[in-house]
């Protein structure tokens, strides 16, 4: 029967040869551009990442002078919604087929809401059979449509891993609170294939 590796230098180095540097390594900081010894194709694993984007890593560079880069969006590709007056709101825009993870959600208010009341959106997923505004909120807080034209809000994702991901069949959209008037915008959301 195999045991588990116990890593007892606490340097963070997992694996490492000789003559090619170091093969795997983890910690909560990512190695510095140009840092030396990490082989190329070397794996470093942030312990204290939140999602594939931000937990896994790969040098691309050399053993003299390392670049590490994010190695769990290969695949991934982005979905955009333009709303506005024209446009239906609180209904999907896009449906997986099949299972995915979101990466990032940003709003870019095109022209800015012009009723007196707040006016804000939330990018929900929703299964099969249920409207956007019965589903799943992906992120904290909400996107404000009011203020800032041509200005990206970035939301910041939910930190629960099961709410980002998006089932085969599942759809997302915009769920806006307040009246829209004159309010359009982008929304555009990154997916990675799981």
């Amino acid at each position: 029967m195999s045991r588990a590796l116990n890593i007892h230098d606490g340097l963070g180095e997992v694996a490492k040869d000789p003559s090619l540097g170091i093969l795997l390594a983890y910690g909560s900081t990512v190695p510095a551009a140009a840092t030396l010894g990490y082989a190329p194709g070397c794996q470093f694993i942030k312990t204290n990442g939140t999602g594939l984007s931000t937990t896994r890593f790969v040098n691309i560079g050399t053993r003299a002078s390392s670049l590490f880069v994010t190695e769990g969006l290969s695949g991934a590709y982005a979905v955009s919604f333009n709303y506005g007056e024209a446009t239906a709101i609180d209904d999907p825009f896009f449906v997986a087929s099949r299972a995915l993870q979101v990466q990032s959600i940003i709003v870019r208010p095109l022209v800015v809401g012009s009723d007196a009341s707040g006016v804000t959106a939330e990018i929900r997923k929703a299964a099969s059979g249920v409207a956007i505004a019965s589903g799943t909120v992906l992120h904290t807080g909400s996107a404000n449509l009011r203020v800032g034209a041509n200005t990206n809000q970035t939301l910041a994702l939910s930190a629960t891993p099961a709410t980002i991901l998006l089932a085969a069949g599942d759809a997302i959209g915009m769920d806006v609170t307040g009246t829209t008037t004159a309010a359009r915008g982008l929304v555009t959301v990154l997916l990675l294939p799981v």
